[in-house]
């Protein structure tokens, strides 16, 4: 076998193997938003996959998991409206998240995304509850 034919058999060996120890992706979202405010209103779509509007009150989370795609090209946006405000923004694309919402030791892969007042935090399995500021409202 050419080397440059044995690549892309390999990559997909690799890619089906990863998939088998990590099979499906968590991604979740949840209202940091104090009790007596309204719900924040999400609707996360792919380019398949729509998963619709949904209201979540103070502390209520939506979750969703997915395997990716074959290409490695899976993303997922959502977009959040809550008083008065709105904004989209990227809860997990495999090129650049993948690494961030690995667990190697349970084998585990999940993003987590906390939505408050002042804006978007994201957090992951690794860190246990410890969310980072990546984006205002």
């Amino acid at each position: 076998m050419r080397p440059n034919k044995f690549f892309p058999a390999l990559a997909i060996a690799i890619y089906l193997i990863s998939t088998k120890c990590y099979s499906k992706i968590t991604v979740e979202i949840i209202s940091g938003i104090h009790s007596h405010a309204e719900p924040v209103r999400v609707r996360c779509q792919s380019k398949d996959d729509d998963l619709g509007y949904h209201s979540l009150e103070s502390q209520e989370h939506m979750d969703w998991q997915f395997k990716p795609t074959l290409l490695g090209n899976t993303l997922f946006f959502c977009h959040f409206y809550w008083n008065g405000k709105d904004k989209s923004i990227v809860v997990y694309d495999n090129n650049k998240m993948y690494a961030k919402c690995i667990n190697r030791v349970q084998r585990i892969l999940k993003c987590c995304w906390k939505v408050k007042a002042d804006g978007f935090y994201f957090s992951n399995i690794n860190r246990r509850g410890t969310y980072v500021k990546m984006y205002d409202w």
